[in-house]
C-alpha cells in the first residue's frame, strides 16, 4: 500500500526532518512552484500491511 502526503515548509531542513520522521518512505517529490514563502512537496509512503493491523475501507 502506498499513502501520499502533502507538506508545506520554508526551509529545506524541516522537509529533510519530516521525511526523516516518516519513515519507510517511497519518494518525494518537490514542487517547482516557488512562489510565496512555502514551497509543497509531495511525500509517498511504502506502508507495509501487519497481519495485526486491521483493514479499514
Amino acid at each position: 500500500m502506498i499513502g501520499q502526503i502533502r507538506v508545506s515548509y520554508t526551509d529545506p531542513d524541516e522537509l529533510q526532518e519530516v521525511v526523516k520522521r516518516l519513515q519507510p518512505v517511497k519518494k518525494v517529490k518537490i514542487s517547482k512552484n516557488e512562489q510565496g514563502g512555502y514551497r509543497k512537496a509531495y511525500i509517498e509512503l511504502a506502508i507495509e500491511k501487519s497481519i495485526d493491523t486491521p483493514c479499514y475501507k
